[in-house]
């Protein structure tokens, strides 16, 4: 009789561990699955290249959300930060002299003039 209740006792502790050990590796699971979602957003996000369009003072910027603009002159003196706070950006930049700058977003860079 006490044999049985031992048996029954062993069989409900090692019904109840393998239930733990599924719930923490399923758990696991979910917090690895999430982390490689998070990873793949970050890694698509820096796939595309902000778009940069000059035309004459006035440049236009898509794709770039977050981001911050940097206008270098010729000598890579660094003359203005602005932060890009929507996809669809048009700066004026017709506050610089005439001359020749160095747009950078992220990882892009372009060249453009203001006559």
């Amino acid at each position: 009789m006490k044999l049985q209740i031992r048996l029954r006792m062993t069989r409900k502790i090692i019904t109840l561990l393998t239930i733990a050990v599924l719930f923490t590796v399923s758990q696991k699971m979910s917090a690895q699955d999430v982390q490689k979602d998070q990873s793949k957003a970050q890694i698509e996000s820096e796939l595309v290249a902000p778009n940069i369009v000059v035309n004459k003072a006035v440049v236009r910027i898509k794709t770039a959300q977050g981001y911050i603009l940097e206008i270098y002159n010729l000598a890579g003196v660094k003359i203005k930060n602005i932060r890009i706070d929507s996809n669809d950006k048009a700066i004026e930049l017709d506050d610089l002299p005439k001359g020749c700058y160095l747009l950078r977003i992220g990882k892009t860079t372009r060249k453009f003039y203001i006559n």
